[in-house]
């Protein structure tokens, strides 16, 4: 009985001395903990001579499954992170974008669009280091680059930015233009290039 205890202890010993010799980046608190070592002293004792070589694998194979199952944990809490991130953006989708909505003709908001843009300054007012563009466009009904779709555009953009003003946005943080019609041969898009769309710069 004495003999057997001695022997699974010296498989022990030159297990934990593989495994140190092979990954010298383990910690010694890795390599002694004993759900890793115990097995491999199993298997040793079984096998007698190839104990050595099978206990290393044993406790090698061990070790990186609960390393990989460490990354994966890992992983998953960035992705949690992102995501946590992504939504402090709101009401900005996953581009950092918003879009204000607009009837034909018009630069009109409506109760919708100032709910949207309330939101959008408590954002910028929390986030003091963010700036916006604010982008006015128009569909390409009339004369192509005329000049009231030119001038709509830009009424569009600023009509936004005067918004979030009065909410207390600082000017100097908005940067305002009308890009005047955008082109598209479908008739269903209209509505929606006749919006001013804001997108969100955070650095």
């Amino acid at each position: 009985m004495k003999k057997m205890i001695y022997t699974v202890l010296v498989i022990i010993a030159f297990n934990i001395g593989i495994s140190t010799v092979t990954h010298a980046s383990y910690t010694p608190k890795q390599i002694i903990r004993a759900r890793y070592v115990i097995p491999g002293a199993f298997f040793g004792a079984l096998l007698g001579p190839l104990g050595l070589f099978v206990g290393g694998v044993t406790l090698d194979m061990m070790y990186q499954s609960s390393q990989n199952k460490n990354k994966n944990k890992n992983k998953h809490k960035h992705v949690l992170m992102n995501k946590s991130n992504m939504m402090s953006y709101a009401p900005f989708n996953e581009k950092k974008e918003a879009t204000i909505f607009f009837k034909i003709a018009n630069h009109t908001l409506t109760e919708n669009e100032k709910l949207m843009l309330r939101n959008i300054a408590m954002l910028l007012k929390k986030e003091v280091t963010f700036t916006v563009d604010i982008l006015g466009s128009t569909d390409p009904t009339g004369k192509k680059n005329n000049y009231n779709n030119q001038s709509l555009s830009k009424r569009r953009a600023d009509v936004v930015a005067d918004y979030l003003i009065t909410m207390g946005v600082d000017k100097n943080r908005l940067s305002v233009q009308g890009v005047g019609a955008i082109e598209t041969s479908n008739a269903e898009d209209y509505p929606n290039i006749r919006i001013t769309k804001l997108k969100l710069m955070t650095q």
